[in-house]
């Protein structure tokens, strides 16, 4: 009867021995994706309701500021917009004034 070399042994038991924590580590990813999945949906949910309830109480078209918490209204948000894309254009405009002089 033959037998392995202890190395050839070692060699082979260490990279029968890694394929199986590879495929228990596949299998943990797996319930772990999952359970990351199931937590995304549930976060989906809570938000789709919160945000329901704040549609019923400021308005559909009301938009919050995340940092603040401050409401306003949509027309509002459009006005500001359009005062920093103005403050933008004469910034811009007054820079390349300065270049030219």
């Amino acid at each position: 009867m033959k037998n392995l070399t202890q190395e050839e042994l070692q060699s082979v038991q260490d990279i029968h021995n890694g394929f199986n924590k590879a495929k228990i580590d596949l299998g943990d990813h797996v319930l772990q994706r999952e359970a990351l999945i199931k937590n995304v949906e549930n976060i989906r949910l809570e938000f789709a309701q919160i945000e329901k309830d704040l549609i019923d109480k400021y308005g559909k078209d009301s938009v919050i500021d995340l940092m603040t918490g401050e409401v306003k209204s949509k027309e509002e948000v459009d006005a500001t917009a359009k005062v920093i894309e103005k403050a933008k254009a004469d910034t811009d405009d007054h820079n390349k004034n300065l270049k030219k002089a």
